[in-house]
């Protein structure tokens, strides 16, 4: 709103200087009304007006969110500037209601005066006829007069048409109209300048009228001093005033030539021009298009890294030579109508600098650039889905994980994405254990052609057997003179597959260690394997 009102304020004070300076004292007063009323819409109009941009976006096969972190700190003491909004506010609206009040008091004024006093109707103007004294004066159809004067036939006939013709061009329309502005700009001196020109460009057309008629100009202006005074008059109405009679008199023998009105109103449309691209909004809007899509068509492709420097096909070249690079594509590719430009930045400031860019690939004869800024690294919600993962398969014993496939599968690609300070701050990627060896093919037993016993599969392994309740000691010694074979898993990253160790060594680590898990099994009833495993293995 504050933009606004300095906007169309701005415009308001430059084409109200114009008038000043080149319309006001000329003897085109028709020209002038309709300039001062146009004026007005103008300059709350124009900031009105909104141009868009479109600017396409290439987005990623795997887009980046952006997160803006807000650095502000909220003070816990308020001092007055963080009222100043609302005090500025209660003035205003303190201003308009005043105005609004003296409008509707003003209006009230004129309408009980013709209500409450004698009317007579004549033609197309009616008079009201005041038991005071009043300088005439006019609001729509209706000129009030001074009854008296009026029956003793004292008013003359100059007089009469001067207020006939404000009736007559509706005078009142105008003056409404900026009465209503000005409750709404009471804050905006031009307002009242402007309602001072439009009073005077109204005794302007009735003086002219008058002097249509044939009457002399020196007789007439003596007519005007005799019925002017400082007395006042009704706000919105209009009246012969004794602060205008100077300058009418000086317009009233000034002569402009048509060759003048034209030049005078050309000079207006750089003017109009000038405050449309100044005043006006500006708008972006952008329009998101994905990668496909520009693919469809052959296009020239620029990359600007980090540290601003221009690739072309992976080659660093220099904005001068951005040129013999099209020129380069379009000898390569001449069969096809090169019109679509791409530019790759991998810092979002430098999309603030791609003017020169944007400049010098048009003039190579390329229609259509786009812009694309990409971030490194995985999204946030990429981010929030690989530490639940992470964390619940991290959560399982390392021995008896189960993963799924396609959990994997997300991991990676995620763990993939992510920027070397990403991993560092997520959840370590799970210890994903190896699948079981592929189970070799057995060959098809054929009856009587090849069911011998050395292409009969062996049985599956049995299940591991329970350490005995018995003293487990003597029952790794009873196994160990069997031959069976021991394994130990130690804790620690160089132990997780296991290693073999003696007889000797296992019935030590039993003797020394207590939380100790001991698993045996056999291994196609070839020998038994006695697994030991340490805490945490």
């Amino acid at each position: 709103m504050e933009i606004y009102l300095l906007k169309s304020g701005a415009c308001l004070a430059i084409l109200f200087i114009f008038y000043k300076l080149f319309l006001e004292k000329e003897n085109t007063h028709v020209f002038k009304r309709f300039y001062l009323l146009g004026m007005l819409i103008a300059s709350f109009g124009i900031p009105l007006i909104t141009f868009t941009t479109y600017t396409e976006i290439i987005q990623s096969l795997n887009p980046t969110s952006i997160v803006i972190i807000s650095t502000e700190s909220v003070s816990e003491n308020a001092t007055i500037l963080d009222y100043l909004p609302n005090i500025l506010w209660a003035i205003y609206s303190i201003g308009v209601i005043f105005f609004s009040i003296r409008f509707g008091k003003n209006l009230l004024t004129i309408l009980f005066k013709i209500n409450r006093n004698q009317k007579l109707k004549l033609s197309t103007y009616i008079n009201v006829l005041l038991n005071e004294k009043v300088i005439p004066h006019t609001f729509f159809s209706y000129i009030f007069l001074n009854k008296q004067k009026f029956e003793a036939k004292e008013i003359p006939e100059e007089v009469m048409i001067h207020e006939q013709t404000h009736a007559k061009q509706k005078h009142s329309i105008d003056v409404l109209l900026i009465e209503l502005l000005q409750i709404i700009f009471w804050f905006n001196p031009f307002i009242y300048f402007i309602k001072h020109s439009i009073k005077l460009n109204h005794e302007f057309l009735a003086d002219q009228a008058v002097l249509n008629q044939g009457v002399d100009s020196n007789t007439y202006q003596k007519i005007l001093l005799a019925f002017s005074s400082k007395a006042a008059a009704p706000l919105m109405a209009n009246s012969i005033n004794y602060s205008f009679i100077k300058k009418r008199f000086t317009v009233m023998k000034t002569q402009t030539s048509k060759r003048k009105i034209w030049v005078r109103s050309l000079l207006l449309f750089p003017i109009v021009a000038f405050l449309i691209f100044s005043f006006s909004t500006k708008k972006v809007t952008e329009q998101i298009i994905s990668e496909t899509e520009t693919n469809a068509v052959e296009d020239f492709h620029l990359k600007i890294d980090k540290d601003e420097i221009i690739r072309y096909k992976g080659e660093v070249i220099t904005f001068n030579e951005i040129p013999n690079a099209i020129s380069s594509y379009k000898k390569t590719f001449p069969e096809m109508d090169l019109y679509y430009a791409k530019i790759d930045v991998e810092k979002k400031s430098s999309l603030d600098k791609l003017s020169p860019f944007v400049e010098i690939i048009k003039k190579s004869g390329i229609e259509k650039i786009t812009a694309c800024w990409t971030e490194d690294g995985a999204t946030k919600a990429q981010l929030e889905e690989y530490n639940n993962l992470a964390k619940k398969y991290n959560a399982q014993d390392k021995e008896n994980r189960i993963i799924l496939m396609k959990d994997i599968e997300r991991l990676e690609y995620i763990y993939g994405l992510m920027t070397d300070e990403q991993k560092a701050n997520a959840e370590p990627f799970p210890n994903i254990p190896p699948p079981p060896p592929p189970a070799p093919d057995a060959p098809k037993v054929i009856k009587g052609v090849n069911d011998k016993d050395a292409n009969i599969p062996p049985p599956p392994p049995a299940p591991d057997k329970p350490l005995p309740e018995e003293d487990p000691i003597k029952h790794i010694v009873k196994l160990a003179e069997e031959g069976a074979h021991f394994i130990l898993f130690e804790e620690g990253p160089h132990f997780k597959d296991g290693r073999e160790i003696d007889a000797e060594k296992a019935i030590e680590y039993l003797r020394k260690y207590e939380n100790l898990t001991v698993k045996i099994r056999n291994d196609y009833d070839l020998y038994t394997i006695v697994e030991i495993r340490a805490a945490g293995c």
